[in-house]
């Protein structure tokens, strides 16, 4: 069987932007985080992550993955040649940006 390949990552300035705040803040781990976006370019399938579309009139390719065994949520646009990584947020916070996406 051959293994899928999947598309290099790009980081939007605002996941950078909340990333940072949340690893300065002790909230979050970059480990965390890592171990997550690792996981998601070796098997972006993988159940652990629960990665799944998001019905978004604004963006029409926007997905969701869970950082592992968190309660943070990564938003990325998946394009043709790449996946933007664009947030990171709580669920709650999350829940607030998808609501009238």
């Amino acid at each position: 069987m051959q293994k899928l390949t999947m598309k290099p990552i790009k980081l939007h300035k605002n996941f950078i932007k909340k990333r940072d705040k949340l690893v300065n803040s002790n909230t979050l781990s970059i480990e965390k985080i890592n171990e997550t976006l690792d996981l998601f370019l070796e098997d972006p399938k993988n159940h652990k992550l629960r990665v799944h579309k998001i019905k978004c009139r604004i963006d029409k390719h926007r997905y969701s993955v869970t950082v592992l065994n968190t309660q943070y949520r990564i938003l990325y646009s998946s394009y043709k040649e790449v996946n933007l990584l664009v947030y990171i947020a709580s669920h709650d916070e999350y829940q607030r940006l998808n609501k009238n996406c």
